[in-house]
């Protein structure tokens, strides 16, 4: 069929006819262009929208974890400066001679006689790496105050020192003064 006969036939027809066949030519072309173009954009249209949902899920789900990460890292900066401090009230393996020494000075300081400093070897508390222990036997001469002054001033030692196994008796009554040893 070629042109003129097309034009023959549309001529043929009446005007209602031709009219409806212009409206339905119009219809089938509007057809065809919604099912080649607007059907795949609108389908690459709702895959995008999805693709964007996604994608906005997953940045707050970064958001959070890096959130949680600078939370973490200033839980550890906080527990490394607890750290430090505990390091610095348990003597180090090349402080202990002047511990020692801080003790005995806190001893005379008060006016206790010591008698007897013998340090023992250091023991090592399985349990924590970060403790060990250092026995010193120590008898010292003195009023039941000066004793109880020295154990006040080793407890405000910025070291850990603990006393214990405590062995006190009376040496002597001068002038009504109890001297402990």
């Amino acid at each position: 069929m070629n042109l003129d006969q097309i034009i023959d036939r549309l001529s043929k027809m009446t005007k209602s006819q031709r009219q409806g066949a212009y409206v339905g030519s119009y219809l089938f072309v509007a057809l065809l262009f919604v099912i080649l173009f607007l059907w795949p954009a609108y389908n690459g249209f709702t895959a995008s929208q999805a693709q964007i949902k996604q994608f906005q899920s997953d940045l707050d789900m970064v958001q959070r974890q890096v959130d949680s990460l600078k939370d973490l890292k200033n839980e550890s900066t906080k527990l490394q400066l607890q750290l430090n401090d505990a390091k610095k009230a348990l003597p180090a393996g090349k402080e202990i001679p002047s511990l020692i020494a801080e003790i005995s000075e806190r001893g005379r300081k008060v006016g206790l006689e010591i008698s007897k400093f013998n340090p023992m070897p250091e023991n090592y508390n399985s349990g924590n790496q970060f403790v060990a222990e250092v026995p010193i036997a120590l008898a010292v001469e003195g009023s039941f105050h000066d004793v109880a002054i020295f154990f006040d001033k080793l407890k405000n030692m910025d070291r850990i020192v603990h006393v214990k196994n405590i062995d006190m008796s009376i040496v002597d009554v001068d002038g009504g003064r109890t001297k402990l040893l």
